[in-house]
């Protein structure tokens, strides 16, 4: 006998919105990226296109301009871009600064707001980027999918038709560039006021999203760096065999006649086969056309959930090293509060994109090494923006940060560089938990509240599987908590379901 995760629930309800027809999410292209060498720690180059209608979006509340690209850089670099046009006679500019990390690829992109009800011609509007790094010649970067102009629609016209303004805007660092719904399958889309003279440049893979059927660029040798899908296994490989679609891709385009070394080892027989796999559909389409429309549709319960266990495996923690909750023991020893502490100590500043935060309240405290993971919340916690810590999800520092943010982020919470810089799960947490494991059957998961079942599932089922599943992760079927159970007690818990 063995612990069942519990059932997924049946579909409640259909969200109204089926696939694209055109690619089914499981093709991609090989193409090439356009490489630049640089021998300067400066470089400043300006995209222009002109005639630019710009349509009305959100119930014809306004317009977006926009700038996106994909780049991949040798070393770190920041990069300034500035969105310049001309309305009503009055020149507007929007600047953004963005930190680019080393040796994978970066989403880059812009947008600007205009106050309209109906279409507009704008003419011209130009994107300068300048990128600098602070050390050395900021050599190679390779350049792929730079587009510029303004979002027309997105499929079934969802951004016109439906008030989804806040939605749009919410986490939207997350979305860019793909969220403007514009096209990156080449190099280059928009001319440059100074002619760019590409060299050839890494292979990238471009995969097809099952709504909007654009291809996307995703990092085949870092499939964690997410850039235009989720993935869609996270901590083991994708075991989707009945659904090959998530991780075995039919390449339909090669610009190539060889592919190159780098990524050989993915494909066979005309097929890319990933490790963890991607979602069908790309991150804005399944913002709005999975989430959006189901999220409404789902009871206070299932939104509960996350948020549930998640505080759940805090207080596990807190009570197997026999602490307590970081707010109220940092009030009491230091007479102040913990949320202000971390902000001031991080220059009140997100420490991921640098954005200023006005508050505490702006902030998200972020765990540094992951909770999933057990590891506590406590004065070695980050301060982020809302959109970094979001992006940041579960992962490790040595898989969001560059390896000279990794270094000041040592500094800044008096964690070893080393711990860093590795993905590893809190031993001393799973050990307690092996030690006292007739304590968390019998008693932590016996709580009232977790053993209460809400729309078919008991939450105690939903704490113990997300448990069992991250020390699977890093221990394998060699450390079973059930299993160690029955052999100290002979019989199996009564707190989880088989």
């Amino acid at each position: 006998m063995t612990f069942r995760s519990p059932v997924r629930r049946k579909t409640r309800q259909r969200s109204g919105f089926n696939v694209a027809g055109d690619t089914p999410g499981s093709e991609c292209k090989l193409k090439k990226s356009g490489r630049l060498m640089i021998k300067d720690n400066y470089f400043e180059i300006t995209f222009l296109k002109k005639e630019v209608i710009v349509q009305p979006l959100f119930k014809n509340e306004i317009g977006i301009l926009c700038f996106g690209a994909y780049i991949k850089p040798k070393l770190n670099l920041q990069i300034n871009m500035s969105l310049e046009f001309k309305i009503d006679n009055h020149l507007e500019t929007i600047s953004k600064i963005m930190n680019i990390n080393a040796g994978r690829w970066n989403k880059i992109g812009i947008l600007a707001e205009i106050n309209i009800t109906k279409p507009k011609e704008i003419d011209p509007i130009e994107c300068k980027l300048k990128i600098e790094s602070q050390k050395e010649d900021i050599g190679i970067i390779d350049f792929f999918g730079i587009n510029l102009g303004a979002i027309e629609s997105s499929p079934k016209d969802y951004l016109k038709k439906n008030k989804v303004k806040d939605l749009f805007f919410e986490n939207i660092n997350i979305y860019i560039p793909e969220v403007f719904y514009l096209n990156y399958d080449q190099i280059q889309h928009v001319v440059s006021k100074r002619p760019i003279a590409f060299d050839e440049g890494e292979a990238i893979v471009i995969k097809s999203c099952n709504r909007c059927s654009r291809f996307l660029p995703i990092d085949v040798l870092n499939e964690r760096n997410t850039l235009s899908f989720n993935n869609h296994c996270v901590k083991t490989p994708c075991k989707h065999k009945e659904h090959k679609a998530f991780s075995d891709y039919a390449i339909t385009e090669m610009d190539y006649t060889i592919p190159p070394k780098e990524i050989n080892g993915f494909i066979k027989d005309k097929r890319l086969k990933l490790y963890n796999g991607f979602q069908l559909e790309c991150k804005p389409c399944k913002k709005f056309f999975v989430n959006t429309p189901l999220n409404p549709l789902r009871n206070s319960t299932q939104h509960r959930e996350d948020s549930l266990r998640r505080r759940a495996i805090e207080r596990l923690i807190d009570q197997l090293l026999k602490r307590k909750y970081i707010y109220h023991k940092f009030r009491l020893e230091q007479q102040k509060e913990f949320d202000k502490y971390i902000w001031e100590k991080f220059g009140k500043k997100c420490f991921k994109c640098g954005i200023t935060l006005k508050n505490e309240r702006e902030m998200d405290l972020d765990h540094t090494m992951p909770l999933a993971s057990f590891w506590p919340l406590d004065e070695t916690a980050t301060c982020l923006c809302k959109n970094c810590n979001s992006h940041k999800h579960d992962r490790f520092p040595i898989e969001f940060y560059s390896k000279q943010k990794l270094k000041e982020l040592s500094k800044l919470t008096n964690l070893p560089l080393k711990r860093l810089q590795q993905k590893v799960i809190n031993e001393e947490v799973v050990e307690k938990l092996i030690s006292r494991v007739e304590w968390f059957f019998d008693k932590f998961l016996n709580d009232e509240e977790y053993q209460k079942v809400r729309a078919g599932k008991r939450t105690s089922d939903l704490i113990y599987k997300a448990i069992a599943k991250q020390i699977y992760s890093f221990y394998g079927p060699r450390l079973n908590l059930v299993e160690i159970y029955k052999k100290k007690t002979e019989k199996f818990p009564k707190t989880i379901t088989f």
